[in-house]
């Protein structure tokens, strides 16, 4: 069924949709935009709100295109439009060799880890190992008498549901980042200033999750 024959369904009339500002633009569109570039449906988007779409003629459409845009949270979510504003309220563009700017350096230390999803289970040994691999793990790591398995983001719920069904016990289970690589701590001294760091930083009611790539030997803790 054309959209046409919908509108008469609903009781419009093709000579009334889709209005006179869409007409008045649809005519500025054949004037200066390029033919290949094709259009399915003769009206010009306004404004949005979860799913609703309004077009320049005042015109509403429900649910209008979202899957073309895979717009999973609809138009304009209050918590996207707060985090795009929050962004453009704090938009610099400067040179990084004039004024350094935070998020220069908060990039380049995200680029250090990858983001993983992370399960702690009891018990080690092949059998362990095994039912990791079979569940779609990535790697598995044993820390004595635990093992840590990562997976992909995405198939965190989905290992950690396998591997419990399987009868491991799962102790821990979350999204996480770990690093690409490690720097080895080599003298005690340096060792205690990062553990006194790290120590300080778990007092802090607003620090949540700390991610670090140093690997400090166990000697050096005692």
């Amino acid at each position: 069924m054309s959209i046409q024959d919908r509108l008469l369904e609903v009781g419009i009339s093709a000579a009334d949709w889709p209005g006179p500002a869409n007409r008045e633009q649809l005519e500025r569109r054949v004037r200066y935009v390029a033919r290949g570039i094709s259009s399915t449906v003769p009206i010009f988007a306004t404004r949005g709100q979860g799913t609703r779409l309004e077009d320049v003629d005042g015109n509403v459409y429900l649910g209008f295109a979202i899957g073309i845009g895979t717009l999973a949270v609809g138009h304009c979510h209050p918590k996207v439009v707060a985090a795009v504003k929050a962004q453009v309220d704090n938009f610099l563009h400067t040179c990084f060799s004039v004024a350094r700017y935070r998020p220069y350096v908060d990039g380049a230390v995200a680029f250090q880890f990858d983001r993983k999803g992370m399960i702690r289970v009891k018990g080690t040994g092949d059998d362990v190992m095994l039912a990791a691999i079979d569940a779609g793990a990535d790697d598995v790591q044993e820390e004595g008498e635990e093992s840590v398995i990562y997976t992909a983001p995405q198939d965190l719920a989905k290992v950690r549901d396998t591997l419990k069904d399987a009868g491991l016990e799962i102790l821990e289970a979350e999204l996480t980042y770990v690093p690409k690589n490690t720097v080895e701590v080599t003298d005690r001294e340096t060792a205690g200033k990062i553990m006194r760091l790290m120590d300080a930083l778990d007092e802090v009611d607003d620090v949540t999750n700390t991610h670090v790539n140093f690997d400090i030997p166990e000697a050096l803790l005692s």
